[in-house]
């Protein structure tokens, strides 16, 4: 048995889609300083994944993309919702209802691919953290720091 788990009980397929994202550029404004980013695993039972967090200085909420591979499908799964801005990572305990907000887990996956297209999951993932900085330009005058 090892006694340090260096995949942090992590399947393959999400560390797959974590290594290309993190060789990737995005096509955006994400150099701002203002623009924040996080990564962190993501745990749902035997869902095990990562978890990127996006948020802008001034403003009161964040993104949030969960991917791993499906307990049931083997496919590569992901979960897309917004929440407050937080100083720690989502957890399935403080998240769990934006994350899967039916009661049908199947209904609430954002997006999927089948097993292996790690590069298709990563070019979606990147996408949504595209999509979501564009569409909130940083704004001072909704600082949460007033």
């Amino acid at each position: 048995m090892d006694f340090a788990n260096l995949t942090l009980g992590v399947n393959r397929q999400a560390w797959a889609v974590l290594h290309m994202l993190a060789g990737r550029e995005l096509d955006c404004n994400a150099d701002d300083v203002n623009v924040y980013f996080t990564t962190a695993p993501w745990y749902n039972g035997r869902e095990r994944g990562f978890v990127l967090s996006c948020w802008m200085l001034f403003e009161r909420e964040q993104l949030n993309v969960a991917f791993f591979e499906h307990r049931n499908s083997d496919s590569i799964c992901a979960l897309k919702w917004v929440s407050e801005q937080r100083n720690n990572p989502p957890t399935i305990a403080d998240s769990g209802s934006l994350a899967y907000p039916t009661d049908n887990k199947f209904d609430d996956i954002a997006f999927s691919v089948g097993y292996g297209d790690a590069g298709r999951m990563a070019d979606w993932v990147r996408k949504q953290f595209e999509d979501y900085i564009k569409s909130h330009p940083c704004d001072e005058s909704k600082s949460v720091r007033k």
